[in-house]
């Protein structure tokens, strides 16, 4: 274990590294139950879990509201140290007594500690399973990345190993004695997906449909556990079962990483005679790289010469203008200010969100636009309207809005063709041809509604 008791968050990981390639891939989602599961088991997440989180009563918003700020730790550069203060700050009040009469504490450097090497270890198992696998020198830059990762959160390093080597021992250790099978790990074991509200279906065929998913992960679970750990679950395994799961990989890195049908005629080293780190076939030896010409744009290509396999490698990325970074750093300055210090309270119910909604429309200036607008419109519909081929020209939030969607135009008749016409003169004749005529005409009327509804409920936000 490291000496250092503080830690300095030293710089945050970057595009140049194996975290950034390997942990937003959406094929970690296929590990879902064996993370959930391999956390709850160590005895004071499991406990915190049971006494706190409401994972089974929301599944996919707790997952959402989690997945986030941590990866937020990875990929946030400059502000990364702050995401990690803020998902600290989180777990301040979980705290308690377990069933064993055992106290715990989320900021427990132990129990915070063995949270983040779950999602280290996330790493190797997916790119180990499913992404191709890793060698043997790219398992150590992960684990010194994930020491990296570690000093964003400014916890302490005590439980922090030193070595990959110290790492597998330590893991080997948690998963033989500490780990226990508790029941917020059987809870993960058999979590059910509530039918979300959008979704127009029956809760018993919403049941059926997730079933099967919610089985695969757990039988992908019960592979990835070490031997220690599936004993201790009671999970069966066979010699089948593995060379099944690396069938699946297999086709989850053809489908998901499709290499294999982009191979060329044949490959020469480009005539400059340049070589460059390779990025293809994982040797610390150099490839011949040249412009791939089959692909298109060729400039966005490269190939290896060694693998014989195109590879997207991006020349540039796009630049943000200073106005852009002006209106994310004050959009950036609100959220810390004035939402994420109410975030449980919104969550809750405990607070209602209109008066940071009309907080917001104060501070950028949307009221008064849209004030603006609607006044330069109306003022056009007293002095008798706007011919009705004009264009739009910025709509409710800015420009005059003039012919925009709520831009109100006399109705003619033959607007949609003599058939439409004999059915808009239907409407004198009785409340029969009602319908059809609010469908032909009416709806103009019901734009102009709206706008000045939406006008009043902007205006309100400024009171």
């Amino acid at each position: 274990m490291r000496s250092t008791t503080t830690a300095n968050t030293g710089d945050p990981l970057g595009p140049d590294s194996l975290t950034w390639k390997y942990f937003g891939d959406l094929r970690t989602g296929m590990l879902g139950v064996w993370i959930g599961a391999i956390q709850n088991m160590y005895p004071d997440l499991g406990a915190g879990v049971e006494d706190h989180s409401v994972l089974l009563r929301e599944p996919l918003q707790r997952v959402a509201r989690s997945v986030y700020p941590i990866m937020g730790v990875v990929y946030d550069g400059d502000r990364a140290a702050q995401t990690g203060d803020q998902i600290k700050s989180y777990h301040k009040t979980i705290k308690g007594i377990d069933a064993e009469g055992r106290r715990y504490h989320a900021l427990n450097p132990e129990t915070f500690y063995w949270a983040h090497a779950t999602f280290f270890m996330l790493i190797i198992k997916t790119a180990e399973y499913f992404c191709g696998g890793l060698t043997e020198a790219e398992k150590r830059q992960l684990f010194d990345e994930h020491v990296q990762w570690y000093r964003m959160y400014r916890m302490s390093m005590r439980p922090v190993p030193n070595t990959w080597e110290e790492f597998q021992a330590y893991w080997d250790r948690q998963c033989s004695e500490e780990l226990e099978i508790n029941k917020a790990t059987l809870d993960i074991f058999t979590i059910r997906i509530p039918t979300p509200w959008f979704v127009l279906m029956p809760t018993p065929i919403w049941d059926q449909l997730f079933r099967p998913m919610v089985g695969a992960q757990r039988w992908i679970a019960a592979g990835l556990f070490d031997p220690a750990v599936r004993e201790k679950a009671g999970m069966r395994w066979t010699p089948g079962d593995e060379v099944l799961l690396r069938i699946v990989g297999k086709l989850v890195e053809m489908a998901l990483t499709p290499r294999w049908w982009r191979r060329p005629r044949s490959c020469h080293p480009p005539a400059t005679g340049v070589t460059f780190p390779c990025t293809t076939c994982r040797r610390a030896s150099r490839c011949w790289i040249g412009p791939a010409p089959w692909c298109t744009p060729p400039s966005l290509w490269r190939v290896c010469g060694r693998r014989a396999v195109a590879v997207r490698q991006p020349e540039g990325m796009l630049e943000w203008s200073d106005v852009d970074l002006a209106v994310r750093d004050a959009v950036r300055e609100f959220v810390d200010k004035e939402i994420r210090p109410h975030v449980d309270a919104l969550e809750s119910g405990e607070m209602e969100p209109y008066p940071i909604i009309r907080k917001l429309f104060a501070t950028f200036g949307i009221a008064e636009m849209a004030r603006d607008s609607l006044n330069k419109r109306l003022a056009r519909l007293r002095e008798g309207g706007e011919p009705s081929g004009r264009r739009a020209s910025g709509g409710m939030f800015g420009g005059d809005g003039a012919g925009d969607g709520c831009q109100p135009r006399a109705h003619r008749a033959d607007d949609h063709g003599p058939r439409h016409a004999r059915a808009a003169g239907t409407l004198a004749a009785g409340p029969g041809h009602l319908r059809q005529g609010r469908r032909l005409g009416d709806h103009r009327a019901g734009l102009r509604v709206g706008c000045v509804r939406r006008h009043e409920v902007l205006c309100c936000s400024r009171r």
